[in-house]
């Protein structure tokens, strides 16, 4: 349905006649969530290309590492390609499908590194802030944009749908 700038003014003036109130793209919170968002994906990325580095730079070229270095890199290219969707296409499609590239590179990557990072006693400290909490919060953030936009688009359209039918009658 394609939506028109006259009507969607007078959707914002019932909406504020009727207090209905929603979290909205515009507003503080979508905001917020989407700036813990980019600073979630900023420090996982750069965990990852510190990893890739590391290992691609090393003296000692492990063959154990090799698989590893891989499928770090295609999840963390996959991981920006979520980036690019939220943040430049504000689509119902275009957030889910960043939400579940994200939530995808997210489990990947955390099986990847504790897989990585076990020791005999269990997993190294590092792997939780490094990693596990950094890649959870991504995924979760991810959600939370997700359902924002999502309920903030249905809302519209049925407020839209309820104003043209308003002015159809009148």
């Amino acid at each position: 349905m394609k939506i028109d700038t006259e009507i969607l003014e007078k959707v914002r003036l019932y909406e504020n006649n009727k207090r209905i109130i929603y979290a909205k793209t515009d507003g503080k919170l979508y905001k917020s969530v989407k700036a813990f968002y980019i600073l979630a994906f900023v420090f996982s990325i750069f965990m990852n290309l510190f990893f890739i580095l590391g290992n691609v730079f090393s003296s000692i070229r492990l063959e154990v590492f090799k698989d590893s270095i891989i499928i770090v890199s295609v999840f963390s290219a996959l991981m920006i390609l979520a980036l690019v969707l939220s943040c430049f296409k504000e689509s119902v499609i275009a957030n889910l499908v960043s939400f579940l590239l994200n939530a995808a590179s997210s489990v990947v990557l955390c099986l990847e590194f504790a897989k990585l990072l076990e020791d005999v006693v269990g997993y190294k400290t590092v792997f939780y802030w490094r990693h596990l909490a950094p890649l959870c919060l991504l995924a979760l953030l991810s959600l939370w944009i997700t359902v924002i936009t999502v309920r903030a688009i249905l809302k519209t359209r049925k407020s839209y749908k309820t104003v043209i039918e308003n002015t159809a009658e009148e």
